[in-house]
């Protein structure tokens, strides 16, 4: 079985995209087991010695070892544990799948804990093998929603903070890893009709057959939202942004400025008002 991780900020498709690859009968992907973070936590606290604990001539030898071993036990559990009733997210229903599975990983936003530092490196060392695909979505939604829901920070510059936390290690991992490494998955034309060329994609990049089941969830989506986490996108708001209607000018402003970097990264535009716009055009 070959691994795979889905990285992203939180409000950016992360669990939709995970439930689509789930749709497909050779994939098991769980939502936020987070497993790999206790192995990264494994990793960074062995690496140092501590005063109470000075170096030893086995203590390198003996820590890839044991994290050698925690990752050969994670096959193993995702192997023996893991079905399609278990993943922590939605599967749609009635669907066969075969025995053989060909990829199984987490979605993982926890690489963004301030306390796992390192994560994603970690990842690649130890599991060489292993693809990713950085599932994002314009910072000025994301902000937006986190901004309406308790959950999240409901500070205007906290919540870029948040989006920032998780967007900036990804984009650097990603550009650290070869081209068969990685995928980028823009949410606003994953949940279009674009979206289905990007899981054939997907589906040649990760070497699993072509499956009629994950196109079939993607239409019913774009027919009839799921709500993952709710709020969700209104299905007539499908590939659009709608930042504008909750954000004010001067909070679009600060966000573009502070984000202006990665917005640059993932391909997204500053915002002009479509009245100023046109107003300036004017003859």
């Amino acid at each position: 079985m070959k691994p795979l991780f889905v990285i992203g900020a939180p409000r950016s498709g992360t669990t939709f995209f995970t439930t689509a690859l789930n749709s497909h009968p050779q994939v098991f992907v769980t939502n936020e087991l987070r497993a790999w973070n206790y192995i990264a936590l494994s990793s960074a606290k062995l690496a140092v010695p501590s005063e109470v604990l000075p170096d030893h001539p086995l203590r390198g030898e003996y820590a890839e070892a044991l994290l050698s071993g925690m990752v050969a036990s994670m096959h193993a559990f995702y192997a023996e544990k893991v079905n399609k009733a278990n993943l922590g997210c939605p599967t749609p229903g009635n669907q066969h799948y075969y025995k053989r599975i060909e990829v199984f990983g987490d979605k993982n936003p926890g690489y963004a804990d301030r306390n796992n530092i390192g994560c994603l490196p970690s990842m690649r060392r130890l599991m060489p093998d292993a693809r990713y695909t950085h599932v994002h979505r314009d910072p000025r939604s994301c902000v937006a929603s986190y901004l309406r829901i308790n959950v999240y920070p409901d500070d205007l510059n906290l919540a870029i903070d948040f989006w920032k936390r998780h967007v900036e290690p990804a984009i650097e991992f990603c550009e650290s890893l070869g081209a068969d490494d990685y995928r980028t998955v823009k949410y606003e034309d994953f949940v279009t009709d674009k979206g289905d060329a990007i899981f054939r994609e997907l589906e040649a990049f990760l070497h699993i057959d072509d499956a009629p089941a994950p196109l079939e969830f993607l239409a019913a989506e774009r027919r009839q939202r799921t709500p993952y986490r709710s709020p969700s996108t209104p299905t007539e708001n499908l590939g659009e942004t709608t930042f504008e209607k909750t954000l004010s000018p001067e909070a679009i402003r600060i966000i573009e400025e502070s984000c202006a970097p990665h917005m640059a990264a993932l391909g997204y535009e500053r915002y002009r008002n479509k009245a100023a716009a046109s107003h300036c055009s004017a003859p």
